[in-house]
């Protein structure tokens, strides 16, 4: 990659490598959502997508606002001031309204602690340090990719299973608001796209699942093996999907 220049000659190896079978798993998920916000535009084209991940701010993509890095610093005086990494970033920008949404993504896939007040990596920790995050107002530095202003976000965390899901989403309630944290499983992800209604608010009262497009979600959605997406160009491979009148994104 370095020779061809499609990421840069400075590039850590450690960034485009995986140790242990757990660390595969958890990349190729992360690639699977990298795809499909790719392959997003083709089922609701007055969307377009960006998928950040550690790796973005190296890779050379030609036409683009630069990638910044991804790392975000917690407010200072907080027990959660500690720069953390997230797995990804999904910006969804409305194409004719000018706003955009903003996801931060983490993949869980049971090897992590749900509590520890020890370990800097247990779920309840990464949730206070995205809630803080959002107190601080870190997350507008990505308003500059963005192009427009920067509301709030939310946190999609994707477990490697339902009961891990299940066990997870409670946590965010414990420690303060948390209907900014959403979550789905590998299996629904996988089958019927990050577009579907596959994901859950916390703190998972009950079995109802919606989507986190809202009102621009098309009343049918496709397989995501029924998209494709080229380099250059996204196209469906099924009947078209009618979304509707166009919709702006909603915050709420």
């Amino acid at each position: 990659m370095r020779a061809n220049g499609w990421i840069d000659a400075q590039a850590p190896f450690d960034l485009f490598s995986a140790r242990r079978v757990d660390c595969v798993d958890h990349g190729l998920l992360v690639s699977e959502l990298h795809v499909q916000s790719a392959q997003l535009q083709a089922v609701v084209p007055a969307l377009s997508g960006r998928f950040l991940t550690a790796r973005s701010c190296v890779m050379q993509i030609p036409g683009t606002v630069p990638a910044p890095r991804l790392y975000e610093p917690a407010a200072a005086g907080t027990p959660e001031a500690t720069e953390f990494v997230p797995d990804g970033v999904l910006l969804l920008r409305h194409v004719d309204a000018g706003k955009a949404l903003l996801f931060f993504v983490e993949v869980d896939m049971g090897s992590q602690p749900l509590r520890s007040p020890t370990s800097g990596v247990a779920i309840d920790t990464k949730i206070r340090r995205y809630r803080s995050l959002f107190v601080s107002g870190g997350h507008r530095r990505y308003e500059a990719l963005a192009g427009c202003p920067l509301r709030g976000f939310r946190l999609l965390f994707v477990c490697g299973s339902l009961t891990r899901l299940a066990q997870l989403l409670p946590l965010a309630r414990q420690s303060g608001p948390c209907d900014f944290v959403w979550g789905t499983d590998q299996g629904r992800l996988v089958r019927d796209g990050i577009w579907g209604s596959i994901w859950h608010r916390a703190p998972f009262d009950g079995p109802q699942a919606e989507s986190i497009l809202g009102g621009m979600a098309p009343a049918r959605f496709p397989p995501p093996e029924g998209v494709h997406a080229s380099r250059h160009s996204t196209t469906l491979r099924v009947p078209p999907v009618s979304a509707g009148p166009a919709k702006e994104p909603s915050t709420s």
